[in-house]
């Protein structure tokens, strides 16, 4: 339930029901949950993703993703590197951003960020950082079996190298496929916090109809359903006190 980080900063771990919390928050709108979602899946700062030139996003034919292709002075790491995301939220992105004649994606992320992050101060007493889903991303990458999904490969949608081995600088038009099946097998379900943008998937329906491991889909799922809606139940009460409590000094 919670996504333990460590971290030379001391990150503090927010629980996922708490995410979830945070993002469907009836204060937010759907370009807030789609920066959310966003940087759940992209691996990259807020800046890179948000920023990236239109001309930068590819929908991959006869797949349910799309591939962001983050150039060297937007990568955090300086190096040019892909990034996946599900395709049904790169085409609200994209829809919204050639309807307003944007030349990138979300041009005013920073100010859309930060009402993002005063709400989970204020109302969930979390301190959440366009980092912190990159670190996100690297713990559950991390708890993939090397024999299932190479460390380069989930380092290389990051833009990270090893430090040990090589920069997984391999993959061309040709092998964008295998990188995508990978990432829907072993990523895209559990970086979800949307999850109607994964569940349908094919890689996703074939890994469940044959993997003898059971996947976080079925019970497991509604009852995180039924703690999210409990805690916002709790929450909104706490606030609804809080406000009839007249403010005593203390000294």
């Amino acid at each position: 339930m919670t996504i333990h980080i460590l971290s030379n900063h001391r990150t503090q771990p927010i629980s996922e029901p708490i995410l979830l919390a945070i993002r469907n928050d009836q204060e937010l709108t759907q370009m807030h949950q789609d920066i959310i979602d966003l940087m759940c899946h992209g691996a990259e700062r807020i800046s890179a993703l948000t920023k990236l030139p239109i001309k930068n996003v590819r929908l991959i034919e006869n797949t349910n993703y799309t591939i962001l292709d983050i150039p060297t002075n937007l990568s955090k790491t300086g190096i040019p590197h892909p990034s996946i995301i599900p395709k049904k939220l790169a085409e609200k992105l994209l829809e919204r951003a050639i309807s307003n004649n944007y030349q990138v994606l979300i041009p005013n992320s920073e100010s859309l960020f930060k009402t993002i992050t005063k709400l989970a101060e204020r109302k969930y007493h979390v301190k959440l950082t366009s980092h912190y889903f990159r670190k996100r991303f690297q713990t559950k990458a991390e708890r993939i079996p090397s024999d299932k999904m190479s460390p380069n490969h989930w380092t290389y949608l990051m833009g990270s190298q090893q430090r040990v081995g090589h920069l997984a600088d391999i993959y061309s038009l040709k092998d964008e496929q295998e990188l995508i099946k990978e990432y829907d097998t072993y990523l895209s379900h559990v970086l979800s916090l949307n999850n109607d943008q994964t569940n349908n998937t094919p890689y996703h329906r074939a890994t469940n109809a044959t993997s003898s491991t059971p996947r976080p889909n079925s019970s497991n799922e509604i009852n995180v359903d039924k703690y999210t809606q409990l805690l916002e139940t709790i929450l909104q009460e706490l606030q609804e006190i809080k406000s009839q409590i007249p403010c005593i000094k203390t000294t």
